[in-house]
Formats: structure tokens, sequence, C-alpha cells
């Protein structure tokens, strides 16, 4: 198992080399993200206690421009922290779909001749898959 997460690793460093600045500004916005997030339950303790039950309706626009602001920063951290993790995860995949079937292009005859049909179309489809899945899960559903 400790030799797949490391041959894993060695391929998340070949293809996604040079997009660290990328990743880096996915996961930063990923955390800004889930920290203006966390403004919501003080919004409405603040809404309830202070508006609310000390009756200072004059509170009511600042708070709501408040929350307007918090919604407009989640939804901007949100799509680009998606768009730009999604991104570096799709160009890593073609990558190393078109380094296998480049690889795959390259091998003698007899290796394809010898090989099934099916074997040749897991290994290009089942295997990536799987490789792919774990980038996915490292680079989109972690932040």
């Amino acid at each position: 198992m400790f030799d797949d997460l490391k041959t894993l690793w060695k391929l998340i460093r070949i293809y996604l080399q040079g997009k660290t600045p990328a990743i880096a500004l996915g996961f930063f916005t990923a955390l800004l993200f889930s920290l203006v997030g966390l403004a919501t339950p003080y919004i409405t303790k603040f809404l309830i206690d202070v508006i609310f039950h000390g009756q200072k309706q004059d509170l009511l626009l600042p708070l709501l421009a408040f929350c307007g602001a918090v919604l407009v920063v989640t939804s901007f951290t949100g799509i680009v922290s998606d768009y730009v993790l999604v991104n570096c995860f799709e160009q890593a995949k073609l990558l190393m779909r078109h380094d296998l079937f480049t690889r795959l292009q390259k091998a003698p005859f007899n290796f394809l001749s010898m090989q099934r049909s099916g074997e040749l179309n897991y290994r290009v489809f089942g295997d990536t898959e799987s490789i792919q899945i774990f980038f996915s899960r490292l680079l989109i559903n972690m932040p």
C-alpha cells in the first residue's frame, strides 16, 4: 500500500510540476472561502441578540451590507478556487493520457499484437481513471 502511495506521489510531482503557484492560489482561496463562511453564525447571533432582542433596528442596514459583502467574497473565492484547481487537474489528466498514448505508440509491434485489446483499453482508461480519481480527491475535494 505504501509503495502505491509513493508511486502516486511521484506521479503527482511529475504531472503537477510548474503548477505550484496555481495550486497555492487555489488552496489560499479555498481557505479564504472557509474562513469567510465562519462569519455566518456570528451574523445570525448579532441579528438575534443585538438587533431583535436589543431593538437596534438602525444596525439592520449595515448588517445587510455586511451580509452582502460576505456573500460576494464567498462566491468569488469559491469560484476561483474551483476553477483553478479543476483547471490544474484537467491539465494533469490530459498530460497523463498524452504520455501514456505516446508510450503506447513507441512500443514495439509485438507488444501490441501480443496484448489483448481489452487489456490495453483497461490500461488506458481504467488505470488512468484510478489515478485521476486520486488527483481529484487530492486537488479538488481536499480544500
